[in-house]
């Protein structure tokens, strides 16, 4: 299977905008930095949506566009 994203370096520092919650939808905007595997640095925005059914966690999603 073909690798889709490029190695990461370490944890990104993320920086959380906005957390909204509404039924069973969880919601998080942000910004965040971190490294490619090759030691160059990467500035991002991410959008990460949590769905709930029955108290636990049912679906995730995340989306990240790096910011030049």
């Amino acid at each position: 299977m073909p690798v889709l994203a490029p190695a990461f370096e370490g944890s990104p520092l993320l920086a959380l905008d906005r957390l909204v919650e509404e039924g069973d939808t969880v919601v998080a905007i942000g910004v965040g930095e971190g490294r490619f595997a090759g030691g160059a640095a990467h500035h991002f925005a991410y959008c990460d949506v949590w769905r709930l059914r029955g108290g636990k966690l049912a679906c995730v999603v995340c989306q990240q566009l790096l910011m030049a």
